[in-house]
């Protein structure tokens, strides 16, 4: 491994506990997640008792030894309440009973549960912790937007040069090249998983952007006119190439329209209930693989449609396999991979929708966990919100449009997670910040947004 990558991931690390000894938790917060998720190596360090270094751990790492250097977790209590019971769940009792239920033993049960705090818990409970103001989610919505806004010049290079930078600053390119050249050229994929998750982040930041510009909220980020920037991600939007992102792109600026028509965003609620009703209808076989793709034939391509044909008959095989152990699932080591019952070879080589492995490994009790762990907070505030501020004829409500836009961002990224497996550790933090903000009721802090300050 090229010394960069350790220096980088363990630089990280040092440079969070620093940002919580110099700066307020909630802006080390930001920095810490933001600057590790668009920048850092996807590099994996195996660490001996401890969870692998990854990007999301060093930020966890970093947060959990900058709040107990700085002190900032006793300066900043919170209660625990409904809305972290399934992020205890998914953290501490499912990876115990999982490997419990499969014999694999308490060490295997404790190490990942490690893992699992690390990967979620302490970036979820920084959000819990320090955000749930107004004002905390206009921090969260600008530090979408400047994130956008540092990606344009990647995809910009990245489709011009070949999708390279990962590799000439890293060492390594981090994925499979064959899959970043598309309709005749390139597909940026920067320091991130996948082209893939490229597309959904600027599908993010240009959903961010047109609703903080139509409802007239925010008129310059980083003195750029937001109307601008919109401009900038919607043309990365199509400069990615990926379906995902021109889906939740078209989805983003629709679900404007519609807020605005109905003067409320109860119904955007029903993105986030569609979820557990695609799992029952998918695991019962309801609803198939040729209904589905008739569908989207309808829409997209025939290379997109069997893409996505792929991953739905991975989603068949994995869950025959993983319904034969339905509650606790299979546990790690290939256990829940899906063998020819003869020969005992693997019948696929990979597999990529998040819901189906963590069903695999976790059974229901884990997918029911981590869905409502980053549901809650989103839908919580999608059914309850009201109009955004200034139309006339309206009651104000103290949910602001940043709040919807962020639970928009969040749910985005789950139904993205059907059919890809790219977590990141930004919708984490924005779902625990959302459970906040719906319980404190929109109340203000009485501090002014980072960008202002």
């Amino acid at each position: 491994m090229p010394i960069l990558n350790p220096i980088a991931l363990i630089g990280w690390i040092a440079v969070v506990i620093a940002l919580f000894n110099t700066q307020t938790p909630r802006k080390a917060t930001i920095i810490a997640v933001m600057g590790a998720f668009l920048f850092l190596p996807m590099s994996l360090i195996d660490l001996p008792l401890l969870p692998s270094l990854n990007k999301t751990t060093s930020i966890s790492f970093g947060i959990a030894l900058g709040e107990l250097l700085s002190g900032s977790r006793q300066k900043n209590p919170f209660k625990l309440s409904g809305f972290d019971v399934p992020m205890i769940l998914w953290c501490f009792v499912a990876p115990l009973l999982t490997s419990l239920s499969n014999g694999l033993g308490l060490y295997d049960g404790f190490s990942n549960i490690l893992s699992n705090f690390f990967s979620w818990g302490v970036i979820f409970w920084a959000g819990r912790r320090y955000f749930g103001s107004p004002e905390s989610m206009r921090d969260l919505t600008n530090a979408i937007l400047i994130g956008g806004l540092l990606y344009v010049p990647v995809v910009l290079f990245e489709v011009r040069m070949s999708p390279k930078l990962h590799l000439s600053i890293y060492g390594f390119f981090q994925h499979s090249f064959d899959q970043h050249f598309r309709y005749g050229g390139y597909r940026p994929i920067g320091f991130m998983q996948h082209g893939l998750m490229v597309a959904l982040w600027m599908a993010e930041a240009t959903t961010t952007a047109f609703w903080l510009w139509r409802s007239r909220c925010v008129e310059k980020t980083w003195k750029v006119p937001i109307a601008l920037a919109f401009l900038a991600f919607a043309g990365s939007v199509v400069l990615c190439k990926s379906g995902n992102g021109a889906v939740f792109t078209l989805l983003g600026i629709l679900t404007y329209f519609v807020y605005a028509s109905k003067r409320s965003s109860k119904l955007l609620k029903w993105f986030i209930l569609f979820i557990p009703c695609y799992f029952f209808f998918r695991l019962s076989n309801i609803v198939t693989i040729p209904q589905i793709e008739a569908q989207i034939s309808r829409f997209f391509d025939p290379e997109r449609v069997a893409s996505l044909v792929i991953r739905l008959r991975q989603e068949n095989l994995f869950g025959d396999r993983a319904l034969l152990r339905p509650f606790l699932g299979w546990g790690g080591y290939g256990r829940g991979w899906p063998v020819d019952p003869e020969t005992g070879a693997q019948l696929i080589q990979m597999v990529d929708s998040f819901w189906i492995i963590v069903f695999s490994t976790s059974g229901i009790f884990g997918l029911f966990s981590i869905y409502a762990s980053l549901g809650l907070g989103p839908l919580s505030v999608l059914a309850k919100s009201g109009v955004p501020k200034g139309v006339a004829g309206e009651p104000l409500n103290p949910f602001k449009p940043d709040a919807i836009v962020l639970s928009l961002v969040v749910t985005f990224f789950l139904l993205d997670s059907l059919i890809n497996s790219m977590v990141s550790p930004v919708y984490i933090l924005c779902a625990g910040a959302l459970a906040s903000y719906y319980e404190r009721g929109g109340e203000h802090d009485g501090t002014a947004p980072l960008e202002a300050v």
